[in-house]
């Protein structure tokens, strides 16, 4: 049995009082820039992978950029395709976990509707 240090539990635990929308948001980004890192470290292009995947170099770069989620399936054939074991690559995504205090902060922002913004020649 492994032993967890104190502060580990303290951040799973600020992931964990998040609200659902933003634990979502969390686990995209994290898990896409795992995926990014690993392409990159594989020394390997964007047009590669996807041709690896077969899916559009777009998908890709979403996933990436953690604005598209992933089912099981696609992560084991992305970390396939970047010859990584799929269990190593998630472990790795999983321990990039967030300051529970960043979480709150980021929980509590205000959404503000900036006016619009006035045409050429509009008075």
């Amino acid at each position: 049995m492994s032993a967890t240090h104190p502060s580990d539990i303290s951040i799973r635990e600020g992931v964990r009082r998040a609200p659902p929308r933003l634990q979502a948001a969390y686990a995209r980004s994290q898990l896409g820039e795992v995926m990014l890192q690993a392409r990159l470290r594989r020394g390997m292009g964007l047009l590669e992978l996807a041709a690896r995947v077969g899916v559009a170099p777009a998908r890709i770069a979403k996933i990436e950029c953690g604005q598209e989620a992933l089912d099981v399936v696609d992560f084991f054939t992305l970390a396939v395709a970047l010859d990584y074991d799929p269990v190593d690559l998630f472990a790795e995504a999983a321990w990039v976990l967030p300051d529970p205090q960043l979480l709150e902060a980021e929980s509590n922002l205000v959404q503000v509707d900036w006016p619009a913004r006035k045409q050429v020649g509009e008075a």
